[in-house]
């Protein structure tokens, strides 16, 4: 629904709810003279409000076209929310919103991960952060020169080349690594991204 059409709702909600109290105030003899005058002061005031506020309400990123495509839905960017979007109806915006934590990814329409989109008033606001994490992982080694073993493919190499065999002594040892990286704290549920803010 456009703006105006929900501003004017809205006023008509207001008047007809509480028509029941004004009735027996309109019915004092002084205000029977307000009355007759009050729509002058009113219209005016209703109609100027009526316009600063549609104007003000933020409108979708580009156009909704008139005659909805009939394979897809046209969804477009709220330029000043991120968790907003708006869905096209017969060239008619209509302000949608995702679900909380969730921003609008406009290349992919749809709600996404706030990391995932892209768009440059959406991007993260954080603090970079220095995180440090410690892994360790279990090794076999020996001191037989030109022997290593490969953790990952879990194989013996003598001298940098594969081999058939083992050395004939071997223990196992547990390595442990600490790492250091920088990425964006943003606090609450989302991650420390590996990226800087």
């Amino acid at each position: 629904m456009h703006r105006l059409g929900q501003f004017i709702l809205l006023i008509r909600f207001f008047f007809l709810h509480c028509a029941r109290y004004s009735i027996i105030i309109l019915n004092l003899p002084i205000m029977k003279k307000f009355v007759k005058y009050s729509w002058m002061l009113v219209l005016p005031i209703v109609a100027a409000s009526a316009v600063i506020w549609s104007a003000s309400a933020a409108g979708p990123e580009g156009k909704c076209p008139e005659d909805d495509p009939l394979d897809h839905t046209v969804l477009l960017p709220n330029p000043e929310d991120c968790s907003s979007f708006f869905s096209c109806s017969n060239g008619v915006p209509i302000l949608m919103h995702c679900p909380d934590g969730l921003y609008f990814n406009d290349e992919l329409d749809v709600c996404d991960w706030p990391q995932a989109v892209v768009r440059e008033e959406c991007l993260p606001k954080g603090s970079e952060t220095e995180i440090t994490k410690k892994t360790s992982y279990k090794t076999l080694v020996t001191d037989e020169p030109g022997w290593s073993y490969e953790v990952s493919a879990k194989i013996w190499k003598f001298e940098g080349k594969i081999s058939n065999s083992a050395p004939k002594t071997s223990r196992e040892e547990t390595i442990e690594e600490q790492k250091t990286y920088t990425c964006c704290e943003m606090g609450g549920f989302i991650p420390c991204l590996y990226t800087p803010c």
